[in-house]
């Protein structure tokens, strides 16, 4: 009988120690998760006005929240004043803001902003950083050179009320056209991708934005769409910028792969490792 008991003691014990290895094992797991996958965390970057949960392991990866009237408004006028004031595209001043969307897509905004941390990294590394449309960046000789002329949509983001604004990274929202709602989704899911990009473009092979609403109209076939009674998709995208560059007259680098780099001999040149990701 003594031995029994002492058996059940000893089974008792190891059933404890066991039980306490599988917390420590479980704790240690869960720490170690954490570190490898950020994502799961809840994430102070994404905007707190966001609709979409993005610390539920379930449900839709992007949500389409469409905004309030008054947004509408303000975007029906931005597409207004940021028209060429030499556009031909009558049907652009003309035109009518049917709807507006949000995009919200937890993977593409942490892809985008792990890539604008990176940007601001090689920016400082390189002795660079300001604000894109104001003379601010371009006091010091250090600094991101301003764009000049100013951006036509400078003052979207304290409109939106923003949040993570980073000038250092020369953030700026610029208009895209595309020329379908499909192709609008397909980027909203998957991004910009450069390997699509067609060659011979006018600034090189690359994603293009503009600050002209006429110009991403154009490329939204609004003319063709308007004698159909269809409406144009244009997206409104948050951009890091970096170190511009500004391209020549002359068309050389119209074939361009990348930007050039930087050199310290040359005004306005832009490292090549420090450019702008767009989101």
């Amino acid at each position: 009988a003594e031995q029994q008991s002492q058996r059940v003691q000893e089974l008792e014990s190891n059933k404890k120690r066991r039980r306490t290895e599988e917390l420590e094992a479980t704790r240690v797991l869960e720490e170690v998760d954490k570190l490898l996958s950020p994502s799961r965390q809840k994430s102070p970057s994404h905007p707190s006005y966001w609709r979409l949960d993005c610390d539920a392991e379930a449900g839709p990866p992007t949500e389409y929240p469409e905004l309030e009237p008054e947004e509408r408004a303000f975007f029906q006028e931005l597409i207004q004043k940021c028209c060429h004031k030499q556009c031909n595209l009558s049907s652009v001043r003309d035109s009518e803001v049917l709807r507006v969307f949000r995009i919200e897509n937890k993977t593409r905004w942490e892809v985008y902003e792990a890539k604008k941390r990176e940007l601001v990294r090689r920016l400082r590394a390189a002795g660079g950083g300001g604000t894109v449309g104001s003379s601010a960046g371009a006091a010091a000789g250090s600094a991101i050179p301003a764009v000049e002329p100013p951006l036509e949509t400078a003052g979207v983001q304290e409109f939106l009320k923003e949040e993570r604004w980073d000038a250092d990274a020369g953030e700026a929202y610029l208009f895209h056209g595309v020329p379908s709602e499909e192709a609008a989704f397909e980027i909203a899911d998957r991004g910009f991708n450069r390997h699509f990009a067609r060659e011979g473009g006018m600034f090189g092979s690359g994603c293009y934005f503009t600050d002209e609403s006429c110009k991403a109209a154009f490329y939204a076939n609004i003319q063709a769409l308007e004698q159909d009674s269809r409406a144009a998709v244009v997206l409104v995208c948050r951009v890091s910028l970096g170190h511009h560059f500004q391209v020549p007259s002359d068309g050389k680098e119209r074939d361009a792969k990348r930007p050039p780099r930087k050199c310290p001999c040359v005004k306005n040149r832009t490292n090549a490792d420090a450019c702008g990701f767009q989101y």
